[in-house]
């Protein structure tokens, strides 16, 4: 009996150095995992103001576009165009932003991005179609000068 309690007492230390070691491992884990972690949340911030900064860019940019076509329709009101179904266009194209919510958003944005969709019914005119419209809104190759 006191040569298997010997032989136990010889063991502990050896299972103490593998709790040891077991509890070394899983510290050093969880020390990564942290390190881990705030890098995650790092990136995650850096990439969340990338985001923000890019959206109010793209924001600004279609309000410019916007806000050109709403003074070019001001100025068209003045003095018409000569180009057939310009002038109408213009007219539907207010008429849907002004209407507001989403149908005017929609109109907004698709005058922002230069969609091919006839402006209004009734009509094949796009935004595109003027070159007038084109200059005033500078879309890429197609302009770069906007008339006074």
């Amino acid at each position: 009996m006191i040569a298997i309690i010997n032989e136990l007492n010889e063991l502990i230390p050896t299972f103490k150095k593998l709790e040891q070691s077991e509890n070394d491992s899983l510290a050093a884990q969880h020390r990564k995992y942290k390190e881990d972690l705030l890098e995650a949340e790092r990136e995650k911030e850096t990439a969340a103001k990338e985001a923000y900064a890019k959206g109010v860019a793209e924001g600004r940019s279609e309000t410019k576009m916007l806000t050109s076509f709403l003074k070019y329709a001001s100025h068209l009101r003045g003095e018409p165009s000569h180009i057939e179904g310009e002038n109408q266009a213009a007219e539907q194209v207010l008429i849907g932003v002004y209407q507001g919510g989403e149908k005017g958003a929609e109109i907004a944005q698709k005058l922002a991005e230069g969609s091919e969709e006839p402006v209004g019914e009734g009509t094949t005119f796009t935004c595109n179609d003027a070159p007038v419209i084109s200059l005033i809104l500078r879309r890429p190759g197609q302009g770069s000068s906007s008339p006074a």
